[in-house]
C-alpha cells in the first residue's frame, strides 16, 4: 500500500483532500496579510479541513488560535480573532464557520502547556492539545506554529513524561478519544444538538483517525536510547510532532509502509470510503439530523451507514491481529495497558 496508490483507489477521499488543500491555499492567502502577530499566534484549521476530508457541500470550517501570551495579550488575541472570522465569513458563509462551537475561544500557550491533568484542566484544554497535533493544519504564516509545537514537545517530552517512550502522547490520544466518546450523549441529551451525523462520524471517523494516531505512535514515535541519552532531544520531538497531522489514511499508510504491512488495512479503507461517500451527501446529512433516533432502526440509510460503521470496527480490529507481533504487543501495551 503507497499513498498515491491509496488515493486513486478512493475517490471520494481523493476529491475530499483536494478540496482540502485547494481551500486551505486560498484561506492562507486571504490571511496573510492581515496585521496579525503571527510569530507568536498560530491559525490552525481542524475538523474534516485539518483532515483534508473536507467535502464542498457538506463541512463547516473549524479553527483554532492558539497565542503565546508571554508576547500576545488576550486583548490582541481576541481582536485576531474577530479578524479572522470576518474574513472566513467571507469564505464560507457564517453558517459554515464553527464560531460558536468547540473553537470558538483562542488559547493561551501557558494554560494550554501547564495543566496537563492538573485540576484546572478542562476538556476543552485536552481537545486543543491532541487536535493541533494530530489534526492541525497551519494556515498562517510566520513562527507561531512552530513555537506552539515546541512548547507542546517541552510539555511531552520533560515535565509530562517518563522513561524510553513519549508515553504521556500515548495517553491524552486514549483520553481524548474517551472524552469524545462520552460527551457524545451529553451533546445530545442535554444540548439537544442533532445526533444522526454526530453519531455516524463517532463511530467512523473520530475511531479511524484515533487508530491511525495510535498506530503512527506506536511504530514511529520518538523513544531515547539509554546508552546515548537520557532527555528526548526536543528537536526530534517536534520534527515528530509535524508528521502527526498528517490525514488519517497518509498517516496510516506511513506507519504500516514503515513495517512492512501495506495491505493489512486495505478491508478498512474501503468500507471508511463507502462512509465518506455517504456524508459527503448534504441531503443524506440533512436527512440524518432529521431523523428521529426512535425511528433509526427502521430507516433504510441510517441502517446501511451504520452497518458500515460495525464493519469498519470490527476490520479495524482485524488488522490490529494482523499486524506483526512486536508492533501490535506495543499497541497493547500503550493503549490498552
Amino acid at each position: 500500500m503507497t499513498l498515491d496508490s491509496d488515493l486513486r483507489s478512493f475517490p471520494c477521499l481523493t476529491e475530499a483532500r483536494e478540496h482540502s488543500l485547494k481551500t486551505i491555499d486560498d484561506v492562507r492567502a486571504a490571511i496573510v496579510n492581515l496585521a496579525l502577530p503571527y510569530d507568536y499566534m498560530a491559525v490552525v484549521a481542524l475538523g474534516s479541513y485539518g483532515r483534508l476530508e473536507a467535502h464542498e457541500d457538506a463541512s463547516d470550517f473549524e479553527w483554532l488560535v492558539i497565542y503565546d501570551d508571554k508576547h500576545v495579550n488576550v486583548h490582541e488575541a481576541t481582536t485576531a480573532q474577530s479578524k479572522l472570522t470576518s474574513v472566513f465569513a467571507d469564505i464560507f458563509g457564517r453558517e459554515r464557520l464553527s464560531v460558536s462551537k468547540t473553537f470558538g475561544q483562542t488559547s493561551d500557550l501557558t494554560g494550554l502547556g501547564t495543566l496537563v491533568g492538573g485540576l484546572g484542566e478542562t476538556n476543552q484544554m485536552l481537545t486543543y492539545r491532541t487536535l493541533t497535533l494530530t489534526e492541525g493544519i497551519p494556515i498562517s504564516p510566520g513562527q507561531g506554529y512552530n513555537r506552539t509545537l515546541r512548547a507542546l514537545a517541552y510539555v511531552y517530552g520533560r515535565s509530562h513524561t517518563g522513561g524510553h517512550r513519549l508515553l504521556s502522547v500515548a495517553t491524552e490520544l486514549a483520553r481524548y478519544y474517551r472524552v469524545v466518546r462520552a460527551s457524545y450523549k451529553f451533546k445530545i441529551d442535554e444540548e439537544g444538538k442533532p445526533w444522526g451525523v454526530r453519531s455516524i462520524k463517532h463511530r467512523s471517523y473520530r475511531r479511524f483517525a484515533y487508530f491511525s494516531s495510535a498506530l503512527h505512535f506506536v511504530v514511529l514515535g520518538p523513544r531515547i536510547d539509554y546508552v546515548t541519552a537520557r532527555l528526548f532531544d526536543i528537536d526530534a520531538v517536534v520534527e515528530y510532532f509535524e508528521t502527526m497531522n498528517q490525514p488519517p489514511i497518509e498517516r496510516l499508510a506511513v506507519a504500516l509502509k514503515a513495517i512492512s504491512a501495506d495491505e493489512v488495512a486495505q478491508p478498512s479503507l474501503v468500507i471508511y470510503e463507502r462512509i465518506h461517500r455517504a456524508l459527503a451527501s448534504a441531503s443524506i446529512r440533512s436527512h440524518l439530523d432529521q431523523l428521529d433516533a426512535a425511528d433509526r432502526f427502521d430507516d433504510d440509510i441510517y441502517r446501511q451507514i451504520r452497518q458500515d460503521c460495525i464493519s469498519l470496527h470490527a476490520e479495524l480490529a482485524e488488522t490490529v491481529m494482523r499486524l506483526p507481533a512486536d508492533t501490535r504487543r506495543q499497541l497493547i501495551e500503550m493503549f490498552l495497558l
